[in-house]
């Protein structure tokens, strides 16, 4: 829910700028707790009745997953950040098509081995609090009024049962099923490398020849990266220039580096703090000589050089 909150915030002020030169866009997210909220509760409603929305981007959480259909045809952008294939199918599922002509561009999350290890530990911690209170119901209430991760798991896998609290038979096959999910997704990471998430979401929606898809989508990312530098090549670089190139290729940089299978220890410590660094927002950040050691590891003929205080990209390798 707060990620979605942050969205909408980065898309609100992105938006800001451009309204200055063109029509002033809406943004809008919807939560569980909008349905509380006169704005979201009258946004909600709308949806259901219409089958539609207003605003020109809608951001929601898995309260629209259920009984909602948008049949808008002015839809066209659809953006997924679902980690099973249950979630993503439910999302995808809000899309209704009024024709077979319609076109729908689909947007999939990336995510790494480390976003996964991270599920897989939750996880385990969750299972183990399963495992330990089965049949043992009657000590969870000591347990929650003092641990606040017993607390949430009690929550989610909990119903009331007069004064006592139940584990719910659902809700427990769920989490054993994630615990085995999660650990299946580390493994596929650990054999396939950097792209074994964006193999299993193209699995999902049942797309042939998958290893050759992630290649056109590395190669596209690239590409776009090419276009951008292709632009600075063979110029002196201001520093607002250096800023300017860094921003533009920061978050694909970000996103190929993921997905880069290295064997050595040095490599992968290298990548990960070229991801650390490229993750950060610019601000007043230029481009330094560490974009050698991009151009070194996703196989693009660039070279940042400096002679005396001057910058400049030619093609070659440092």
């Amino acid at each position: 829910m707060e990620r979605g909150k942050e969205i909408k915030s980065l898309l609100d002020k992105s938006l800001q700028k451009e309204s200055e030169t063109s029509r002033k866009r809406t943004v809008v997210f919807i939560d569980s707790d909008s349905k509380n909220e006169e704005e979201g509760a009258d946004i909600v409603k709308y949806i259901g009745n219409k089958e539609c929305f207003k605003e020109d981007v809608l951001i929601a959480t898995s309260v629209l997953d259920n009984g909602i259909s948008i049949k808008d045809y002015e839809l066209r952008n659809f953006i997924i950040m679902a980690t099973t294939r249950e979630q993503f199918i439910q999302m995808l599922g809000r899309k209704r098509k009024r024709e077979d002509t319609e076109c729908l561009n689909v947007y999939i999350l990336l995510r790494d081995k480390k976003d996964f290890e991270r599920f897989f530990l939750t996880s385990e911690k969750q299972v183990k609090f399963k495992t330990e209170f089965s049949g043992q119901e009657d000590k969870l209430l000591e347990k929650i009024m003092k641990s606040e991760f017993s607390y949430q798991c009690a929550r989610k896998l909990c119903f009331v049962k007069g004064t006592s609290l139940i584990f719910n038979e659902l809700a427990v096959k769920q989490w054993d099923y994630l615990y085995q999910y999660y650990q299946k997704m580390v493994d596929r990471f650990e054999y396939e490398g950097g792209t074994a998430f964006l193999k299993e979401q193209l699995e999902w929606i049942g797309c042939k020849n998958v290893e050759e898809k992630c290649k056109e989508l590395m190669q596209s990312l690239l590409g776009k990266m090419r276009e951008v530098i292709e632009n600075y090549k063979g110029k002196v670089l201001s520093e607002e220039d250096r800023k300017a190139v860094r921003e533009k290729i920061r978050l694909d940089i970000v996103r190929i580096l993921k997905s880069c299978d290295v064997s050595e220890e040095k490599d992968k410590k290298v990548i990960k703090g070229l991801i650390e660094e490229y993750s950060k927002s610019s601000d007043n950040r230029p481009l330094t000589k560490k974009f050698n050691d991009v151009m070194k590891f996703i196989g693009l003929n660039y070279c940042l050089v400096r002679e005396g205080k001057e910058y400049g990209i030619v093609d070659g390798n440092p």
